[in-house]
């Protein structure tokens, strides 16, 4: 059989390159798609239980048997969501005792927002105001307090941005000490005021 002839072998190694690079393309495209299906899927799983467990749902796991580095990726991520539900938990647990103690206060509590919306009333300033706590909630501190020495307060303890305190006569009958403190904690910040009855 007679040899195929190259003009030199300069154009046979050109040659034997191209076919290699031809036929080394597909291998290649074939073994990317299959690595990017790899790691793709627990992605996508990952990003699903995110979303579940963001929306509230108390049955979202994060479960990886894998020993690289995407399974410890999957273990973490079960683990930071984990310590998130239980933080949740134990804020939800402070904020029930503190609401349970507000609510069998003798004194009236008023918190609101920075803006002077009641976040937080209980049957105690309920009474002393004959208001309710589900016309109170949302509405401007004015609103619901409806007395002019108990809104001076209010403004005087925003304005100053110190606490304030002073006896007020809501009528012939009833006598209030009225305690107003600003706070701000964080991005947060409002009024609570505190309605002693004196009579």
């Amino acid at each position: 059989f007679a040899r195929p002839s190259c003009a030199g072998d300069a154009a046979c190694v050109r040659r034997a390159l191209l076919v290699a690079a031809v036929l080394a393309v597909p291998a290649t495209l074939a073994a990317a798609w299959l690595v990017s299906a790899w790691l793709r899927r627990p992605a996508v799983e990952m990003t699903a239980v995110v979303r579940r467990a963001a929306a509230g749902d108390e049955s979202a796991r994060v479960l990886s048997a894998r020993r690289d580095e995407v399974g410890e990726l999957a273990r973490a991520l079960g683990d930071l969501i984990a310590a998130g539900r239980d933080r949740i938990d134990d804020l939800t647990e402070d904020y029930r005792r503190l609401a349970t103690v507000i609510d069998h206060m003798a004194d009236g509590v008023i918190i609101t927002d920075e803006p002077g919306n009641v976040l937080l009333i209980n049957p105690a300033a309920c009474r002393l105001l004959e208001t309710t706590g589900s016309a109170a909630l949302g509405r401007p501190f004015a609103a619901v307090v409806r007395h002019h020495a108990l809104i001076e307060l209010w403004q005087r303890g925003r304005r100053e941005g110190t606490e304030q305190v002073e006896a007020v006569e809501l009528s012939p009958s009833l006598f209030l000490q009225a305690v107003l403190t600003p706070f701000r904690h964080g991005d947060a910040a409002g009024t609570i005021a505190l309605l002693q009855d004196l009579t």
